[in-house]
């Protein structure tokens, strides 16, 4: 499966289940760290870190034009996404991937969607509190031969906050997710 027919799969996924927002676990809420495979595959092509002031500057400066998505914003706490260009093999990449999920289900963090092939593999977790979403870990890994050498990406999306589901579409497209 093409990492970009992943990709399209989680786009859809998250769309239609409508789902948002993810709490790390490490202490407190501080996200996931998805860079420990740079030293493997170097700088990643895509690095999004969008703290709290940074998500709330949005929110201020689109008050006025686009009220709905301050009001959105208000409660997100972080977005995290890293996408790794793979010139050598998956391994380490899907061994983050294998790793996280081991450590989201022992979190009690509920499994949406899991894909595994040989070349590629889709995770997306969610977490609630007190009935409210408050969690969304996405990690896809795909890979093909191409010209005789390994060649795909991995990506990796980690979203801290709490947002009403019915309207993921509208913060996804807002911030270009």
């Amino acid at each position: 499966m093409k990492t970009r027919t992943l990709i399209a799969l989680f786009s859809a996924c998250v769309l239609n289940l409508a789902l948002l927002a993810a709490p790390s676990l490490a202490a407190g809420n501080s996200t996931l760290d998805f860079d420990s495979l740079r030293k493997d595959y170097g700088n990643p092509m895509v690095e999004i870190n969008l703290s709290k002031q940074l998500i709330g500057l949005l929110g201020s400066l689109t008050k006025n034009e686009n009220p709905e998505l301050a009001e959105l914003t208000a409660n997100i706490e972080n977005i995290t996404v890293r996408v790794y260009q793979l010139d050598t093999n998956a391994d380490k990449a899907i061994a983050l991937v294998d790793k996280t999920t081991k450590a989201l289900k022992k979190d009690k963090w509920e499994p949406i969607v899991s894909v595994s092939e040989p070349d590629s593999k889709v995770r997306i977790f969610s977490k609630t509190k007190n009935n409210i979403m408050d969690g969304l870990v996405v990690m896809v890994v795909g890979q093909e031969p191409k010209d005789g050498k390994p060649k795909g990406e991995a990506v990796f999306i980690n979203i801290v906050g709490q947002i009403d589901p019915a309207r993921i579409g509208e913060l996804t497209a807002a911030l270009d997710i």
